[in-house]
C-alpha cells in the first residue's frame, strides 16, 4: 500500500512533492533505536501516512544482531535509512532522532516535574550528583526558553506578578544552589515525604482547576505568588524536581489565577530560576556543557510542544500532568532511601 501511494507508476517514477521521513526513539544507552516510524507526506494531496517498523524486525545483514534496531551501532542512522529503504523497496530522504529528553520537557512544560525523569538520566548516564544538578540546570533553562516564549506570544502571562518573581525567585534558586554545595539533602527528602502526599490528596480532591480566575484581592495574590517564587526558587535550586508542578498548585489554589496564566507565570519563574541555579553551579564548575547542550536540543522541541498543548487544553491536560507528576516524585524520593546506591 505504502509503494502505490509513493510510487505514481510501475516504473517507479516518484510523485512530485513525496517525501518520506524516518523517525526513530532512541534512549540514550545501548538499546539502538526501538522505536521507528516511517513517514511518507503527500503535499500535493495534503496527506500522510505512517508505517510503524518492529523493532526486532530481522535484517539481511552480515553482523550477530540481524535487527532493524541495531543497525544504528553499524553506521548511525544514515545506516537505519538505508536497512529500512532495503525493507521497503523505497527510499527514506530524511531521519528525525527523539530521546527521553524530548518527553521529558514535554511533561515539563505541561505541568512542572520534568526533573523527576531528566535528573535520574543523567544520573544513570554516570554524571556524579552535583554534576547531574547542574547540567539537567543548563538543558531545562535553554528549553524553557521556548515554552516561556510560546505563553508571552500567547499573552498567557501576568506580567505585575512576574516582574518581581523574577528577581524573587533568581535570588532564591542562587542561595538554594549555594546551600546544595555545601549540605546534605537528606532533611529535605524527609520534609518531601510528608509534604508530597499532603499536596497529592489537596489536588485529587480538587475536581476542577478554573481556567477563569477567582476573585481575590491583589495585594494578597501578590503576597503569595511573591512567597512562593522566593521559597520554591530556593527548593529549584537546592533539588529542583517537581518544582513547576508544587508553583502551579500554589498560583491556581492559593493565588486563585486560571489554569493558563498561572502555566505562563510558572514558566517565567521556573526559567529564572534556572538561570539563578545554573549561574550558581557553572562558577562552582558543576556543568557538563557538551551533554547539557546535546539535551538542549531536544528539550526544546518537548517545551515547544508541551506549552502549546497547555495553552489549548488548559486544566484538562494541565492537571492529570500534575497527579501524574506527584505520584513520580514520591515514588523517586521513596526509593532514595530504599536504594541509596542506585542514586549515587
Amino acid at each position: 500500500e505504502l509503494n502505490k501511494r509513493l510510487y505514481a507508476d510501475v516504473d517507479e517514477k516518484r510523485k512530485e512533492g513525496f517525501f518520506t521521513i524516518l523517525l526513530s526513539g532512541v534512549d540514550n544507552g545501548n538499546g539502538g533505536s526501538d522505536t521507528n516510524l516511517l513517514v511518507a507526506v503527500d503535499t500535493k494531496n495534503n496527506a500522510i501516512n505512517v508505517l510503524s517498523l518492529p523493532r526486532d524486525t530481522l535484517l539481511n545483514v552480515s553482523w550477530s544482531v540481524k535487527k532493524l534496531n541495531n543497525a544504528v551501532h553499524h553506521g548511525g542512522f544514515s545506516r537505519t535509512m538505508q536497512e529500512v529503504s532495503n525493507l521497503l523497496g523505497i527510499p527514506v530522504d530524511f531521519y528525525v532522532t527523539i530521546d527521553m529528553n524530548a518527553f521529558v520537557k514535554l511533561v515539563d512544560a505541561i505541568g512542572g516535574g520534568g526533573g523527576i525523569i531528566s535528573l535520574p538520566t543523567y544520573l544513570l548516564a554516570g554524571l556524579p550528583m552535583h554534576y547531574a544538578l547542574g547540567t539537567n540546570k543548563l538543558s531545562a533553562g535553554i528549553g524553557t526558553v521556548f515554552s516561556t516564549a510560546r505563553f508571552i506570544k500567547n499573552k498567557c502571562v501576568n506580567w505585575p506578578l512576574a516582574v518581581p518573581s523574577i528577581a524573587l525567585a533568581l535570588l532564591g534558586s542562587a542561595g538554594g544552589t549555594w546551600l546544595q554545595h555545601h549540605t546534605p539533602d537528606t532533611v529535605l527528602k524527609y520534609l518531601l515525604l510528608v509534604v508530597l502526599p499532603v499536596v497529592a490528596i489537596f489536588t485529587l480532591r480538587s475536581r476542577s482547576w478554573s481556567d477563569t480566575p477567582e476573585p481575590i484581592s491583589f495585594p494578597r495574590q501578590a503576597a503569595i505568588v511573591y512567597a512562593a517564587s522566593l521559597l520554591i526558587g530556593a527548593y529549584d535550586g537546592y533539588y529542583g524536581p517537581g518544582t513547576g508542578t508544587f508553583l502551579m498548585l500554589v498560583f491556581i489554589r492559593f493565588a486563585k489565577m486560571d489554569t493558563r496564566i498561572a502555566a505562563g507565570n510558572v514558566k517565567i519563574v521556573n526559567l529564572s530560576s534556572n538561570i539563578g541555579s545554573l549561574f550558581t553551579a557553572w562558577t562552582a564548575g558543576y556543568v557538563f556543557w557538551g551533554v547539557g547542550l546535546v539535551a538542549a536540543a531536544f528539550s526544546m522541541a518537548g517545551h515547544y510542544i508541551g506549552a502549546g498543548l497547555a495553552i489549548k487544553n488548559g486544566s484538562k491536560i494541565v492537571r492529570p500532568t500534575v497527579i501524574v507528576v506527584l505520584i513520580l516524585l514520591t515514588v523517586k524520593i521513596i526509593s532514595e532511601f530504599l536504594f541509596p546506591e542506585f542514586w549515587g
